[in-house]
């Protein structure tokens, strides 16, 4: 997406019902690299909140090994996000709903992405969204 520059307003009016919609829509389906994985899904909630695809240039891998791969270019999750968003990240609990979570993952107990939905952050998981608390992350971006 780029550096927001200054206080340049990211989220466009509405945003708060597509988020709600997208969350929803996905609510039921399963991870899958290159599909329902934690970046995808995470950037599919940002675009619902702003109108941009941050992820773009990531699309195309269809397993972990290629999902790594991508991550490895930037150093680290962390480092892919920072730079993608253009922004630096935050303390979890200066989080506010609509902005990117980075933390344990319930299930696998792996660093994973989300989005901050309030109390709780959704990630995907092998059933359908997983909803860990904020405590659980270790990061966030401002969206």
């Amino acid at each position: 997406m780029g550096s927001r520059g200054g206080d340049e307003p990211m989220r466009q009016h509405g945003w708060d019902v597509r988020l709600f919609d997208y969350v929803e829509s996905h609510r039921n389906t399963p991870f899958e690299w290159g599909g329902m994985d934690c970046c995808l899904f995470t950037a599919g909630c940002v675009e619902a909140c702003t109108g941009k695809d941050f992820a773009t240039d990531l699309r195309g891998y269809k397993s972990e090994q290629e999902a790594y791969a991508i991550v490895a270019r930037y150093g680290s999750i962390q480092a892919m996000v920072t730079a993608l968003l253009g922004a630096e990240p935050i303390h979890p609990a200066f989080a506010q709903r609509g902005d990117v979570m980075l933390g344990l993952h319930p299930e696998t107990q792996q660093e994973g992405l989300g989005i901050c939905l309030g109390v709780h952050w959704a990630v995907p998981g092998a059933a359908g969204l997983v909803f860990p608390r904020i405590a659980a992350a270790r990061f966030a971006w401002r969206v």
